[in-house]
C-alpha cells in the first residue's frame, strides 16, 4: 500500500493512522457496550493528549443531529443506518486529510 509515494505497508497501524489513512469498516465495528460518546472519543484517540478529547469531540460530533441526539446510548441500542453514521464519524475524529494532496 503507498501513500502520497511512499510505502506505508510495512507500517504498524498506528503509524498509518497517524498519517492519516481512515478506514469505515463495511460491518460497523462498534464497541457495542460502550456508549456512542464513547465510540465517537476512540476514534480522536491518535489525535492528541486526554485533555484535548472533549474539545476534539465537541468540534466533530455536531455531524449528524441524529448522532447527537443518542451520544448517551449504548452503540447496540442504535439502528443499523444510525451505526453506520457513528462509525463514519469515528473516523472523521481521526480528522483524515480529505482527497488528494497532490
Amino acid at each position: 500500500m503507498w501513500l502520497e509515494s511512499r510505502e506505508i505497508s510495512p507500517l504498524p497501524p498506528e503509524r498509518i493512522v497517524r498519517l492519516g489513512v481512515a478506514h469505515v469498516p463495511q460491518g460497523r465495528h462498534l464497541f457495542p457496550d460502550l456508549s456512542v460518546r464513547e465510540n465517537l472519543l476512540l476514534g480522536a484517540y491518535t489525535r492528541g493528549t486526554r485533555e484535548a478529547l472533549p474539545r476534539i469531540y465537541t468540534g466533530c460530533s455536531t455531524c449528524s443531529p441524529v448522532v447527537a441526539d443518542r451520544v448517551s446510548l449504548p452503540a447496540n441500542h442504535l439502528s443499523g443506518g444510525e451505526q453506520l453514521m457513528v462509525a463514519l464519524e469515528r473516523v472523521l475524529m481521526t480528522h483524515p486529510p480529505i482527497g488528494s494532496r497532490r
